[in-house]
């Protein structure tokens, strides 16, 4: 069989396919290098690389999609020209492709290329000899300079070129919407074929023939130092983008296929203003179930550039197993400035703690897709019931009535949150305006253009205005009252005062100010009680809404014969006053969980064996 039928047979059965997270940066070209020196391991006739033979391949990659531009040809540059060769090569992807990330679901087989190197298949020019490139990979007669290399692409005059034989108009190519994928590639024979290949192609190939994630195969063991060093080490990321992370191993030593293929051969010119970064964060969320919630996540902007403006807004995503998917759309931001972008959402009914994720990706505002998580935990509140209270009930031993139990701190609340009573956070609104420049349009010698009336034409160019918009919610007022249970009237017939051994109502009323929309009101309530030394034992108010302005009552009472929303005071406790710990919880706002604590109480005369009486039943007859 010939290597060429071999090669292609090899190919596809190591095929590997590697995913990878879609992630975002801001910056100028997103690159680093490494590598030096080096030669051809064993070198012969067969297997031998020429110093300097190396180039770049460019792909246009559409923000909006993550793919590559519609419309557009994946090129390369050479330093040495290819046009009377016979080049093997694997066609014009991109390690994106070969991936599976940004925009691209499925990764992609190497796979020969039957097309001519030079030229496509409707005659298109798609490999351009470019003697002026600067070193991209690093050999014995010179190190590559990654400043030199990104020198060389933020040039307007090359990019002007790039775009055109790339098939894209130069404006809308820097026009925010479009990133260039830089990728190293060396030119080598080996077994007496000369090829084409980057750094994710060698490392596939490499695999291909008796290699390994980990292990080097037939193209390693004669290339080692280009193949395996100084090419994927040209050129990497010094920030994660697109779906690839970023390098933070040596530069200057020899890598194995797995970290290739995850890591590096690519850089990445992003058309932004210098100091436009965007940026979206994270955090950790605490919800009880069955509970109305927002959550949300801060997005900042740079403070160059425009910002995220009303022509070039920010969206954000939301999404995970327990939520519904959400956009937030039409979010603007002015350079420098920051805001909360959030949702609203309803916990589900879980009996048990559940641990899970949100899921954030924004786009927009001149960014690619870029991510962020949430972590979020769904913990019930434990109910402890208090047992059932029974006419024979005693104080315990260490209870004194003169010395009665001080309320604890905080209980519950210690574990979501400090008693919060207000929030704020804000929004921004952006308008567009046409400023003049103070100067005027001229021809090509410098002539003042003037329209009919002999008016000179002026020059206009858009400003964006930003106006910030700040909301607040607070807790205004949580109050709690103690009765007797409505249902017993010998409990106390005025309200005034409670017999021990009957049961107390319960009402805790609490107001929020702010809008339904972007606040809810308190939806828990958990209650201490002194006999147990609010320790060991309290009850859970619920609401099944979330209303500003609510009023949570006792739960029904297990042990009530009537079902009724009552407690029991022990029949042991004595003339004083009896008083609740109330903590009240879940009022949640875009910048966190408005909470608070109140008591409430009532005195305690008599009890109800002071209702009972032993007497000699008269007789009538």
């Amino acid at each position: 069989m010939r290597f060429k039928d071999l090669l292609i047979t090899l190919i596809l059965l190591f095929f590997i396919s590697i995913t990878l997270p879609a992630t975002m940066v801001y910056a100028d070209p997103n690159m680093d290098g490494g590598g030096s020196g080096g030669g051809t391991q064993n070198g012969s006739n067969e297997n031998f690389y020429s110093s300097g033979d190396d180039g770049v391949r460019i792909t246009i990659i559409d923000v909006r999609t993550g793919r590559r531009a519609e419309g557009t040809r994946t090129i390369d540059y050479s330093k040495r020209d290819k046009t009377n060769k016979t080049v093997i090569h694997f066609g014009k992807h991109s390690k994106l492709e070969y991936m599976g990330v940004a925009g691209y679901a499925a990764s992609m087989q190497l796979m020969q290329s039957s097309q001519d190197y030079v030229t496509d298949s409707s005659g298109r020019t798609v490999a351009f000899n470019v003697s002026e490139l600067p070193i991209i990979v690093s050999s014995s007669s010179g190190n590559s300079d990654i400043d030199e290399i990104k020198d060389y692409f933020n040039n307007e005059d090359r990019l002007r070129k790039i775009s055109s034989r790339a098939g894209i108009s130069y404006d809308e190519m820097i026009n925010g919407n479009y990133k260039l994928i830089i990728e190293p590639v060396i030119y080598l024979t080996f077994k007496s074929m000369y090829m084409a290949m980057t750094a994710h192609e060698a490392a596939k190939l490499d695999m291909a023939l008796g290699g390994t994630e980990t292990s080097g195969g037939e193209l390693r063991a004669k290339f080692v130092s280009f193949s395996h060093k100084n090419l994927p080490l040209s050129i990497f990321l010094k920030k994660k983008e697109l779906g690839v992370k970023r390098w933070t191993g040596s530069k200057n030593e020899r890598v194995h296929n797995g970290k290739i293929l995850e890591y590096l051969g690519i850089g990445i010119l992003s058309f932004e203003a210098e100091g436009t970064d965007v940026d979206v964060g994270s955090g950790t969320y605490n919800y009880r179930p069955n509970t109305d919630v927002i959550t949300a996540v801060e997005v900042s902007v740079g403070s160059g550039g425009n910002g995220a403006t009303s022509d070039n807004p920010i969206s954000v995503q939301f999404s995970g197993d327990l939520v519904p998917t959400t956009s937030v759309t039409g979010i603007v931001i002015p350079p420098g400035g920051s805001r909360l972008v959030w949702f609203k959402w309803k916990t589900p009914d879980l009996a048990e703690l559940t641990k899970s994720k949100i899921n954030v990706s924004i786009t927009g505002g001149a960014s690619t897709t870029s991510s962020s998580v949430i972590d979020i935990t769904i913990k019930p509140i434990v109910e402890k019931e208090p047992p059932n209270p029974t006419a024979d009930d005693k104080k315990k031993s260490n209870w004194n009535d003169n010395n009665l139990p001080v309320f604890p701190k905080i209980m519950e609340l210690k574990s979501y949150a400090a008693p919060k009573k207000s929030a704020s956070w804000h929004t921004y609104t952006c308008t567009k305006k046409s400023v003049w420049t103070g100067e005027y349009e001229t021809d090509s010698q410098g002539n003042y253009l003037v329209d009919s009336e002999g008016y000179r034409y002026k020059i206009y160019e858009t400003v964006y205005e930003f106006d910030t918009n700040t909301y607040t919610a607070s807790l205004v007022n949580t109050t709690a009252k103690i009765t007797p249970d409505i249902t017993v009237k010998k409990a106390n017939p005025n309200n005034s005062y409670i017999k021990s051994g009957y049961g107390i109502e319960l009402a805790v009323n609490s107001r929020v100010n702010g809008s339904p929309s972007t606040t809810t009101g308190i939806q828990h309530a958990v209650v201490y009680f002194p006999e147990f030394k609010y320790v060991s034992y309290r009850r859970i108010g619920k609401l099944p809404s979330a209303g500003l302005n609510a009023t949570i009552n006792f739960p029904v009472n297990q042990y009530s014969i009537l079902d009724n929303k009552v407690h029991f005071l022990p029949i042991w406790f004595p003339d004083k006053e009896y008083k609740v710990y109330i903590e009240t919880l879940d009022a949640w706002t875009p910048a966190g969980m408005l909470c608070d604590y109140t008591t409430a109480s009532i005195t305690v005369k008599g009890s109800m064996w002071d209702d009972y009486h032993i007497g000699v039943i008269p007789s009538y007859r």
